[in-house]
């Protein structure tokens, strides 16, 4: 090991921010060099992120949200905000695409970016499925929209289109699958809008409980 890869590694191993296994994964990688040209901690993480090095569920559990954030802390929180920062950009060019392609409207392209995922998403057929999770996209609209692309696959850009469609229509029933073997669980994650629903269930139990609680003291 060169000098230069253990200072790279330094200060990442003394704030405990990378594993032994998350070390030798970075030192093994083809595109070792362009981590090696990054000198912040706070650009080594994303690019460790970028490369399924390290997931941001990893470093979410890193953090102490103490009163006053440490150095680990400072870095953590700043790194996270670099990798939300390259989801936005990389879910906005993927909106982009959709719109241009005709696969979204204008009116969803901007519901889109008003209220961003903040998730990666390595491909525009991602993208397209998240809309759908998101109720950007209805279930009525994509049909329409695969029923309109499978008539057109003989156009130019027909092929990849028709092929991004089933592949998140396959995804859609992978889901519908897995919500019949476990409704509550799977629903609750991959259906946002019934989350929504049930949170305002669960607050409006809340909600009689308190009001109960307090008849009983003052009554």
């Amino acid at each position: 090991m060169t000098t230069s890869t253990a200072d790279a590694f330094a200060s990442l191993a003394a704030l405990e921010l990378i594993t032994a296994r998350q070390r030798m994964a970075v030192e093994r990688h083809p595109a070792c060099a362009s981590f090696l040209a990054l000198h912040d901690p706070v650009q080594q993480l994303p690019w460790m992120h970028a490369h399924k090095i390290i997931s941001e569920d990893e470093l979410d559990d890193m953090a102490s949200f103490d009163d006053e954030p440490c150095e680990r802390e400072t870095i953590l929180q700043a790194a996270l905000q670099e990798i939300e920062r390259a989801n936005d950009l990389r879910n906005g060019r993927f909106l982009d695409r959709l719109l241009r392609d005709g696969m979204i409207t204008p009116i969803q392209h901007a519901a889109a970016l008003r209220d961003p995922s903040g998730l990666y998403n390595e491909t525009a057929a991602d993208m397209l499925y998240e809309l759908i999770l998101f109720d950007i996209l209805s279930p009525a609209d994509f049909s329409a929209l695969r029923k309109r692309i499978r008539a057109n696959a003989g156009t130019n850009g027909g092929l990849d289109r028709l092929q991004m469609v089933e592949d998140v229509q396959s995804r859609l029933d992978a889901q519908k699958k897995a919500h019949r073997s476990n409704p509550g669980t799977i629903r609750m994650v991959t259906d946002p809008a019934h989350a929504r629903r049930l949170g305002w269930t669960y607050f409006g139990i809340i909600a009689l409980t308190i009001g109960a609680i307090a008849w009983l003291l003052f009554h």
